[in-house]
């Protein structure tokens, strides 16, 4: 089994979160869908809260926080609860399928590897490697994508020319 360390695999994370993030963002704006984007944080996946910061004199709990959300009750949450990895459909963006170690990423999966139960909500298989449910977003961008994440050409013009 081949180890990665741990500030390896949140680069790879990183870069694999923020592609496709930037993917879902502009393919999502580009259709008209998404007014505008508000970055809170540096958080790729949870945008927090801080209701548990004893100094801070500001919380997010209070109304009109969370009035989209049925009942309109505060919940705390900086963003109306959807995040692009929402829109991605992962549930897990943080842990990987399969592997040993802290969140599966430590080790390559094996067959001693802790495996999950659906393959298809994870973004990555182990330490080094994407599901396959990531690999097909990544491919429908690369052949149907449009500048800038494919320039000059994606795939489907290349076939066509």
């Amino acid at each position: 089994m081949a180890a990665s360390s741990p500030s390896s695999w949140c680069t790879l994370k990183q870069s694999c979160v923020a592609l496709l993030a930037l993917a879902c963002c502009l393919t999502t704006c580009a259709r008209g869908a998404v007014d505008a984007l508000y970055v809170l944080g540096d958080s790729q996946a949870d945008v927090g809260n801080n209701n548990y910061l004893p100094a801070s004199l500001l919380k997010a709990n209070y109304p009109h926080n969370g009035v989209d959300y049925p009942g309109g009750k505060p919940t705390g949450r900086f963003s109306n609860g959807y995040n692009f990895v929402d829109l991605l459909g992962y549930k897990e963006v943080k842990a990987a399928c399969c592997g040993l170690g802290d969140n599966n990423a430590m080790f390559l999966c094996s067959p001693a590897s802790v495996y999950c139960d659906n393959r298809t909500s994870y973004m990555f298989w182990d330490v080094v490697h994407p599901t396959q449910a990531t690999v097909e977003k990544l491919m429908k961008i690369a052949f149907d994508g449009s500048a800038p994440l494919v320039s000059p050409k994606n795939i489907k013009q290349l076939t066509e020319s």
